[in-house]
């Protein structure tokens, strides 16, 4: 995971920095010291906001090299708990969130660290950093000791959270040198005892550099403000002002030091034009900062994005709801948002050049992202949402998405199941019997709709008569549709949850209806409503497929192919780009890549146009290619029929297969549509387990891959191969079936021929087996002069990519064959389709 840091400005020389003095940095008298050496005043801390969760995993090292690179000496950053723990107790510190990861990255890169654990983080982010799964507490409120449920849950987190950060820390030779203490709390205000408590916490976790609060400097100095006197006070602010006399009255005789110098400012949708602070300004601010001896650090030195559902909202205090922020983070910060350069990165680096010349590398050559204008690509729709709802009306209710039938409503937090989320979307529908000859009305509408909210549009019978968008002055109350008397209409509600409130009003904060809508009148039978949860995650992208029903409307989905055979030079994966909307006619929505959220768009409101596509997004998952026959059925998709583009769109949607969850019936569903698209084809399915502890689940694959056989493809079960099922729960007997399995795996792949395809289903342990038990013979058994199969393949029983690899060479050698793949948690599935002329284009 990484970390947020505010700018507390340490005297260190930056050339060389020592990680293993232990004594710490100490925040007394004039100047600052570490392990005890007090440090001239001409050095000083000179930092930099980055955050982690806004990067991608693959950018951390350049963004930080950029940073020291144009003169600074510390990196700040925040957490962000409701990525860490999306479910209570649930805990996540991996790729995109190793912050352990991106800690060692700063270390490596010669910076300190500022660390900003929150649990409050502000930051412009989905509820300041929350998880939403506490909104589900009785009595929670936030930032308080009179929630017992809060407090708990904080502990809690901090306990898990420390386990990752407690060995990065100074004293143990870390690069961590401060920790701050909440985040801002002299705006909040609220509860004189919950600072020392979070304090403590921190301390009883295992924080053991300095902490310190930071605060703007009016909130710092008004009566009765909640500060900590004994721990280091630090300012926020854009200009100077009377900042640092505020701290000498409050703090004489330490060190000076501006946590967060706003060098730019974050957007809101529907605002005019994009936020900035004019390099003048910024170059005159930054010299007025150290000229007064003090520390800084630039908030934001690289802004970074929003990606998914996670950009927040203010609280606007006159309307009494909130305006949700842009998906761009760009920030106007001296490194723009794809990370190039801009020319408040030269003034900062010709500024600390000037003052501390020692701190900057002259040999620091800037690498400019290789941004990529790639063809236009024209978006095909596919579905419309009420396609979406019926087709998949069973694995919506299997999976838990759709919540049980209620008379009254719910807010999104409390939808139930395990792959219900509190973000995206959520519709809730009911059917009301009209009484009346002419039209009835909907009401209570401003009750209803959550403030955080920017949209909510309801229909009536699929057809949309109201969209409300809270950006608007007016939020009506009641609306009228025609019903005549007898008939009985379908009402939706579709509920947009775009960013719960990150600054200001955070109690309370419920997204999606938080209250029943009402009718004029209707019948008790129709007294019930259907709430679905539609976070639009991996899992629920994979299940919209092609619709044939010529009434189709929207909100829909649509999907666009983008071609890519380049990568930008010093990385394995394609150049960076931006999807364009300005003057598309796009309305508002979201992007999604190879099944990852980008986040959305809205380029009537503005000012955002543009979309951020990092090139990593773009690397197809394990490298999949297409044979020349797949990709010319592909290529001619858009001047084919309809029929032809159903299979195309099933081809793609199989390559952007992603972490698809530990379901059977998600699994068999994505094969599914696969399977019936190929028409008139041969088809190999093999189910194999090892592991006796899932019986249960692999049983009921088996069960709903013989439904696929017989229901989906029972036209054409004469060109079908039987289901070749291999449950090995008795262990006693688990070589004797691994070995009719390696054969069986090498008889079908020898057999395979062109157009044919061959499904694995497997355990990773399984296949981790099969690789190694063809490895140890397949110099004897099969001829492999020139070594493909092993080569470059080193099995392993921890690298799933080294065994997909070896299976893969495997059907390449013994009959020509492409591979497609997809890796979940509890299966490996393996598509392969026979291929003659592949050998050639295999590498």
């Amino acid at each position: 995971m990484k970390i947020f840091g505010c700018c507390l400005l340490l005297d260190l020389v930056h050339a060389s920095l020592n990680f293993h003095r232990k004594p710490g940095l100490v925040a007394e008298g004039a100047n600052f010291t570490l392990d005890g050496k007090l440090r001239k005043s001409k050095y000083r801390i000179l930092s930099g906001s980055l955050h982690y969760f806004r990067v991608p995993k693959e950018y951390w090292r350049d963004r930080l090299e950029k940073l020291k690179g144009a003169g600074l000496n510390t990196v700040q950053t925040y957490i962000a708990w409701n990525l860490h723990e999306p479910r209570e107790g649930e805990y996540i510190f991996e790729d995109e969130l190793d912050i352990s990861e991106f800690l060692s990255i700063a270390k490596d890169v010669g910076l300190y660290v500022i660390m900003r654990p929150g649990p409050y983080i502000c930051a412009e982010w989905e509820w300041g950093g929350f998880p939403a799964w506490l909104l589900t507490k009785e009595n929670m409120i936030v930032r308080q000791t009179k929630s017992q449920a809060y407090l708990t849950a904080v502990e809690n987190w901090f306990a898990v959270l420390f386990s990752q950060l407690r060995d990065h820390q100074w004293s143990r030779n870390g690069p961590i040198i401060s920790i701050q203490v909440e985040n801002e709390y002299a705006s909040y205000n609220k509860d004189p005892e919950y600072l020392p408590w979070v304090k403590n916490l921190l301390l009883d976790v295992g924080a053991t550099e300095l902490l310190f609060t930071s605060d703007g400097p009016y909130q710092m100095s008004r009566p009765g403000a909640h500060l900590l006197p004994d721990t280091f006070l630090t300012a926020n602010f854009q200009s100077v002002g009377d900042a640092f006399q505020v701290l000498e009255k409050l703090q004489p005789n330490r060190p000076k030091m501006v946590s967060e110098f706003w060098a730019g400012w974050f957007d809101h949708w529907g605002q005019q034009g994009h936020s900035t602070l004019a390099p003048a300004t910024f170059n005159k601010t930054m010299r007025e900062i150290l000229n007064a001896g003090s520390s800084v650090n630039q908030y934001m030195f690289h802004g970074g994005t929003s990606f998914g559902w996670m950009a927040g909202s203010n609280w606007l205090s006159k309307k009494q709801r909130g305006t949700s922020d842009t998906t761009s983070y760009d920030y106007d910060a001296p490194l723009s948002e794809s990370g190039d350069i801009t020319e408040k990165w030269n003034i900062t680096r010709e500024i600390i050049k000037e003052y501390f010349p020692s701190y900057v590398n002259d040999s620091f050559v800037f690498k400019r992202p290789e941004i990529k204008k790639y063809d236009n690509v024209s978006a095909g729709f596919m579905a419309d949402i009420w396609n979406f709802l019926s087709h998949n009306e069973e694995i919506l209710r299997d999976l838990e998405y759709e919540q049980p039938a209620a008379s009254q409503v719910s807010s999104m937090e409390f939808f139930n199941g395990q792959y219900s989320l509190p973000y995206g979307y959520a519709i809730y529908q009911t059917l009301v019997n009209c009484d009346r000859e002419n039209d009835m009305s909907i009401y209570n509408i401003q009750s209803a709709l959550s403030p955080n909210m920017t949209r909510v549009t309801i229909f009536v019978d699929k057809f949309n008569i109201s969209t409300i968008n809270l950006l608007d002055d007016i939020i009506p109350d009641e609306i009228k549709f025609d019903c005549q008397n007898g008939e009985q209409k379908q009402i939706s509600f579709l509920a947009e949850n775009a960013g719960r409130v990150n600054f200001g009003q955070l109690d309370g904060n419920f997204a999606g209806l938080t209250d029943t809508p009402k009718f004029t009148t209707y019948f008790p039978l129709s007294h019930t409503w259907t709430q679905t949860s539609l976070p639009l995650n991996a899992q629920q992208i994979r299940m919209v497929k092609a619709q044939d029903d010529e009434n189709a409307s929207l909100p829909g989905f649509f999907e666009a192919i983008l071609y890519i055979n380049e990568t930008q030079s010093g990385f394995d994966f394609p150049h960076d780009t931006y999807i364009d909307f300005g003057k598309s006619g796009w309305g508002k929505g979201a992007v999604f890549i190879n099944g990852r959220n980008l986040g959305r768009y809205w380029p009537s409101a503005g000012p955002q146009q543009t979309l951020y596509l990092p090139g990593p997004w773009l690397k197809p998952f394990l490298h999949i290619k297409l044979t020349n026959k797949v990709s010319k059925v592909v290529s001619e998709a858009n001047k084919s029929n309809r029929e032809d583009k159903k299979v195309v769109s099933s081809l793609n949607t199989l390559n952007n297969l992603h972490n698809i969850p530990s379901s059977p019936h998600s699994i068999l569903y994505n094969a599914h549509s696969f399977i019936t698209s190929l028409g008139n084809k041969k088809i190999v399915i093999i189910i194999t387990t090892i592991n006796t502890n899932k019986d249960n689940l692999v049983n009921t694959v088996i069960k709903e891959a013989k439904e696929v056989n017989m229901v989906q493809i029972s036209s054409n079960t004469t060109d079908i191969n039987t289901i070749i099922k291999m449950n090995n729960s008795d262990r006693s007997n688990s070589g004797t079936n691994m070995g009719n399995l390696v054969n069986m795996v090498i008889k079908v792949a020898k057999e395979a021929k062109e157009d044919d395809m061959v499904i694995i289903i497997s355990s990773s342990k399984n296949i981790n087996m099969i690789a190694k038990t063809i490895t140890s013979d397949i110099s004897r058994t099969h001829k492999d002069p020139s070594n493909r199969i092993n080569s470059h393949n080193k099995i392993t029983e921890e690298n799933d990519f080294c065994q997909v690899n070896f299976i893969k060479n495997l059907f390449l050698h013994l009959n020509n064959t492409t591979f497609v793949l997809e890796t979940t948690t509890t299966f490996l599935l393996y598509f392969i389709t026979g291929h003659k002329n592949f050998s050639e284009n295999s590498e």
